[in-house]
């Protein structure tokens, strides 16, 4: 995914736990995920990627889990 797809994909928290996972405030991460030039500027991506990752696999295991509940 690239960082249009990423930004339009990330939900309320997400920049915040990427904060937490780079070390750095809530407010500079949301400038350091908008900057190329920014020197975490890829980690941070790469940890809201995760993120993004990580819930989207969690809601698709969701999802199986009521459709095997729903056939038996």
């Amino acid at each position: 995914m690239d960082l249009e797809e990423l930004l339009a994909k990330k939900r309320r928290g997400d920049v915040a736990l990427v904060a937490e996972m780079i070390g750095e405030s809530l407010n500079n991460t949301g400038k350091i995920l908008r900057s190329e030039e920014k020197k975490k500027h890829k980690e941070a991506v790469a940890a809201l990627g995760k993120i993004i990752a990580n819930r989207e696999y969690l809601i698709k295991g969701t999802e199986n889990s009521e459709e095997e509940t729903t056939e038996k």
